[in-house]
């Protein structure tokens, strides 16, 4: 079955397969979740809102039709639970988003020459990325998110409801404004 595409699968599973979601699911929870907590930023809440997106993926399994690729469909049904989410939390308390605890610089594999002001460097560069990233517009850092999936420009203007040329634009702007930043520390 892991041979299939990924539309075969969610159409398979949307007749009673349930193998066919099991298989899905293992291919894209890591990438979805990864999503989901570089928008919130909390692993418990990216948790349950990755969770209840497989829940509408569930609940709309019969209604598929595979007019785009499964990602495309999979990354949209997050970005609009993502943008509710948003809405209800700008309604109590300002400001939400990306925090420096989604990378720990301990994790990173360092070689025996490692020292600690090297490792110093390499936190302060993943927090000003992080906070890079953080400052973009949503519009920006949802694109650049979902381009370090590996979603192609097509896909990627197909969830963020903008033509495929404005959303390579606008990661082209993304990406200026996070290596000014960038530079700014000194890199």
């Amino acid at each position: 079955m892991d041979e299939l595409s990924d539309e075969s699968l969610m159409l398979r599973y949307a007749n009673g397969d349930a193998r066919a979601f099991e298989t899905l699911y293992a291919r894209h929870k890591d990438a979805l979740y990864r999503f989901v907590r570089r928008q919130c930023g909390d692993p418990d809440i990216a948790f349950e809102l990755a969770h209840d997106i497989w829940l509408k993926l569930i609940a709309a399994r019969r209604r598929y039709r595979p007019r785009a690729g499964f990602t495309t469909y999979l990354f949209t049904v997050a970005r609009n639970r993502l943008i509710d989410y948003h809405r209800t939390q700008a309604r109590r308390l300002p400001g939400t988003g990306v925090t420096s605890n989604l990378i720990n610089v301990e994790d990173l594999p360092t070689s025996q020459d490692d020292e600690p002001d090297a490792l110093a460097d390499v936190r302060a560069l993943v927090d000003r990325s992080l906070e890079l990233v953080q400052a973009l517009p949503q519009d920006q850092r949802q694109i650049v998110l979902l381009y370090v999936e590996g979603l192609s420009m097509t896909e990627i203007g197909a969830i963020t409801q903008f033509p495929a040329e404005t959303a390579r634009s606008r990661l082209r702007r993304a990406l200026a404004r996070l290596r000014q930043g960038l530079d700014e520390l000194g890199t």
